[in-house]
């Protein structure tokens, strides 16, 4: 995911790109916000990360409520949510957590389980690793991407248009393998951090 910092190539402060309402301020839901588990943590601040979050994953390219419900998932300590609890916790309508959630299954960032005895499902962040998780979810559909273009240019007579979708094909190609080759550097680098759990054996 590329930072909004390295779009233009000039560092910008996150507090200055920050709403008015989310600069110098406590968090805007934290009065009728339900309470996460943030052991140690002043809760405005806790807040204010989930808000400085939500707001680069939004700029990022999420939906603004699946930024939220990713940026909350992601700094809270508890191990699944339900859709109730994850609205009740950001004080919005279950209708758009909802919707947000299933955008965030869709795109591998959370996965969804059924609790046994639960009648709802819940939504957790993939602790093994959930960038890779991500990634994996996003190779498959770029994978489909150069199928589609090789198709489109195998299927057209010789012209500029053809040579612009094997072009396109190929550069996905080339990026494919080489954010493969990078995301194996990060395991192992992970595995050097001792945060991969074959370390454990």
């Amino acid at each position: 995911m590329t930072s909004p910092h390295q779009l233009g190539g000039t560092q910008t402060n996150t507090d200055d790109r920050l709403p008015q309402d989310l600069r110098n301020a406590g968090p805007p839901h934290l009065s009728d916000a339900g309470s996460p588990d943030m052991p140690g943590d002043d809760p405005a601040s806790w807040w204010r990360v989930v808000d400085r979050l939500s707001f680069v994953f939004t700029e990022s390219g999420l939906p603004r409520m699946a930024g939220r419900v990713f940026a909350y998932v992601l700094v809270n300590d508890a191990e699944g949510y339900s859709a109730r609890e994850l609205a009740d916790a950001l004080h919005v309508s279950p209708a758009a957590v909802s919707t947000a959630v299933r955008q965030l299954v869709r795109a591998g960032m959370l996965t969804r389980v059924r609790e046994p005895g639960s009648r709802a499902d819940h939504y957790r962040v993939r602790d093994d690793d959930v960038w890779w998780a991500i990634f994996q979810q996003r190779d498959a559909v770029i994978q489909r991407h150069e199928h589609t273009l090789r198709e489109g240019a195998a299927t057209l007579a010789p012209s500029t248009g053809a040579r612009r979708l094997l072009e396109s094909a190929e550069f996905i190609r080339f990026s494919r393998l080489k954010a493969r080759e990078m995301m194996q550097r990060w395991n192992d680098h992970r595995r050097a951090l001792g945060r991969h759990p074959d370390t454990a054996s």
